[in-house]
């Protein structure tokens, strides 16, 4: 079920979702628990589907033959996407993206992203590539205690 054998990457989600990052792409376990004594359906994994994307009603595939190397949650439970052509967040569904960070859109030296990860202070996305370090604001942050 998954979109290649070559897993790259592994993160869980907010609602608890198992996302797979591949050589081709990504995929989630909606509930992964399930394998043991649930509904294995529900324990396979599935791609995320995007309906319509090109103004037609045929379904395209999130992320399709795009080559992942690394997944992140945020601390809104968001899994940020690190491929070879930039970096994506998954909206809350995950059927669809929210921001792309990309060479095109931002001072990134290259869309091959090695690794990322979220402050969950600061929000910020920090990103690796070969040509060093970029970090990006992020818009999720760790609650913090109220002072009295």
């Amino acid at each position: 079920g998954l979109p290649d054998a070559t897993v790259r990457a592994v993160a869980v989600d907010g609602a608890g979702r198992v996302w797979v990052g591949t050589e081709r792409g990504i995929a989630y376990i909606f509930s992964p628990g399930a394998a043991f004594g649930g509904d294995p359906s529900l324990a396979t994994p599935q791609w995320p589907v995007v309906v319509g994307a090109d103004g037609d009603d045929e379904a395209d595939y999130l992320l399709r033959d795009v080559r992942v190397t690394d997944l992140a949650t945020d601390p809104a439970g968001r899994v940020w996407v690190a491929t070879t052509s930039g970096a994506y967040l998954l909206n809350a569904e995950g059927n669809g993206i929210d921001r792309a960070i990309t060479s095109a859109s931002t001072p990134l030296p290259t869309d091959a992203i090695d690794r990322i990860a979220v402050d969950p202070v600061s929000g910020r996305v920090y990103l690796s590539t070969a040509f060093g370090l970029f970090s990006a604001p992020g818009d999720a942050t760790v609650a913090r205690p109220a002072s009295t």
